[in-house]
């Protein structure tokens, strides 16, 4: 295996090891699908700008930016915790505001 080939499937590995910290949606999806790319042979940078990739634009320039610094693996974790974050605060959040929703409905149609 050449050097550049076991650079990419360490790179891929990360990513995917990444996916699966990530929920399921767009950005696990995204992930999967740029540790794909990186697998085949395309560069990190190339492969963040295929159109296919559906990655939100903070993911794509933090995983950019964090290659360039070496800090792949750390920004990868980060990125798991802030959508873990996002969707623990989503689910807490619709609750009061469904039952504040649900009051003032009764109260206007009352």
């Amino acid at each position: 295996m050449k050097s550049g080939d076991a650079q990419h499937s360490t790179l891929a590995d990360e990513l995917r090891t990444a996916a699966i910290e990530l929920s399921r949606g767009a950005g696990r999806r995204g992930v999967e699908q740029l540790a794909a790319q990186v697998e085949r042979g395309k560069s990190l940078e190339s492969a963040l700008q295929e159109t296919g990739c559906r990655l939100p634009t903070y993911y794509r320039q933090a995983i950019l930016a964090s290659v360039k610094t070496g800090d792949l693996p750390l920004c990868l974790t980060e990125l798991a915790r802030y959508d873990r974050v996002r969707r623990h605060l989503g689910g807490h959040l619709w609750v009061p505001l469904a039952f504040a929703g649900g009051h003032l409905l009764f109260f206007i149609l009352a």
